[in-house]
């Protein structure tokens, strides 16, 4: 898809992904941050979603052509 058709189709898309993700950080780690501090607490999600992101990336299979 391209011009506005794909356009508006991605704006749709994102947020989806958006909420599957956060839904999967809460799953796995739960709903509360440990860290009382702002600024500890976002280092604490980003600890998060780079635990998720090798998480992710471990699971994917390995592909190749055939």
């Amino acid at each position: 898809m391209n011009g506005a058709v794909g356009g508006r189709v991605q704006r749709f898309v994102r947020p989806v992904l958006v909420k599957t993700a956060v839904f999967r950080l809460k799953n796995i780690f739960g709903k509360k941050l440990s860290s009382w501090r702002l600024e500890a607490q976002a280092n604490e999600v980003l600890l998060r979603c780079a635990a998720l992101n090798r998480m992710t990336h471990l699971e994917m299979p390995e592909s190749y052509v055939v």
